[in-house]
């Protein structure tokens, strides 16, 4: 999850627009959902989420 980032971490998604977060899971599978495979996960918009310094989901 996002929140459990170690610092190494934080500096590689630094460099990435998107991120697919949460494991995937089985039960909860959804193929309708764009970019992610299951409805437990969330797609985090990182430039904004650095920018106001909580995390800001990518709505699509």
């Amino acid at each position: 999850m996002y929140e459990e980032l170690n610092e190494k971490q934080k500096e590689v998604v630094k460099n990435i627009d998107i991120l697919v977060d949460g494991p995937y899971i089985d039960d909860k599978k959804n193929l309708n959902l764009k970019f992610k495979g299951s409805e437990n996960q969330r797609i985090i918009d990182i430039k904004n989420t650095l920018l106001n310094k909580e995390i800001k989901l990518l709505d699509i």
